[in-house]
């Protein structure tokens, strides 16, 4: 009988060491993978942080050149309004004198 509880306490106590030394590698296991995670989403985060960078890099670039594309629009519309005006002033200007000195038009036509 004494043999039989001497078998028991060792079974026992190897039992404990075992559930501890499982309980060990259990929060080993967890801490590795709490880190891996971690370090995953540091990673995740340092993509998304380039994508992003890279993304607002290429708007601003689109958006500049838009700009620079509109700015020569709007410079070529002024031009364009420019000669027009020119054009019609001179004539305008042809035209009054016409009217106020009778050049090209008879008063019988």
């Amino acid at each position: 009988m004494e043999k039989e509880m001497q078998q028991l306490e060792t079974i026992a106590r190897k039992t404990d060491e075992n559930q501890s030394v499982l309980l060990e590698k259990e929060s080993k296991l967890i801490r590795d993978a709490k880190q891996r995670a971690h370090k995953l989403v540091q990673d995740m985060n340092h993509d998304f942080d380039q994508e992003e960078s890279t993304w607002r890099k290429q708007v601003e670039e689109e958006v500049e050149a838009y700009k620079i594309s509109m700015a020569q629009q709007v410079e070529n519309e002024i031009e364009f309004y420019r000669k027009q005006y020119e054009e019609n002033k001179s004539y305008a200007r042809e035209e009054l004198i016409k009217e106020i000195f009778g050049y090209g038009h008879s008063k019988d036509e």
